[in-house]
């Protein structure tokens, strides 16, 4: 397993923007019942898709809203000092922070995160890398490698559960 110091990491891979909204909103939801601080840093802004897709969903207002309330706009993140003060004050212990955009927005924003978990520990973070199928250049084994678990529209699973031959 590639847990860095308490960090988990997660893959998912999506076709568009509706399928990483569609995908992305049940697995939060499922983390915000669970009473978990939940991040998003994206490299463009989903405002409206999320505005969009919320009054469609099943579930109560105030699980709707606290989705809603998440920064669906874009995060231009430069420097260590923006991840440290989003992160710094967050009281629960278990952290799900989704990250989604091209690949080297993902690896810049990963790397942030794993420098602030070694210097706090204490917080179990999962990191969830969304990667756009389209944009990748990367071969998908090599973005599986680097990751503990896939997530899909089912929910997270082993890596080998969902690609047969790939450990």
């Amino acid at each position: 397993m590639r847990i860095m110091g308490s960090v988990k990491k997660v893959c998912s891979f999506c076709v568009s923007d509706w399928h990483f909204i569609t995908m992305i909103t049940p697995y939060i939801n499922q983390k915000i019942r669970n009473k978990e601080k939940v991040l998003l840093y994206t490299s463009q802004n989903y405002s409206l898709l999320i505005r969009t897709f919320l009054p469609k969903l099943m579930i109560d207002n105030e699980k709707k809203q606290k989705i809603a309330d998440l920064n669906w706009n874009e995060s231009n993140i430069k420097k260590y000092s923006q991840i440290e003060e989003s992160l710094k004050n967050i009281k629960e212990k278990n952290i799900t922070i989704i990250i989604k955009g091209e690949n080297s927005y993902i690896e810049k924003i990963g790397s942030l995160i794993e420098k602030w978990s070694k210097e706090n520990e204490g917080s179990k973070i999962t990191v969830v890398n969304c990667y756009d199928v389209g944009e990748f250049n990367q071969n998908i084994e090599e973005i599986l490698k680097k990751h503990d678990k896939i997530l899909n529209t089912s929910g997270e699973k082993e890596i080998s559960e969902v690609f047969e031959g790939i450990a």
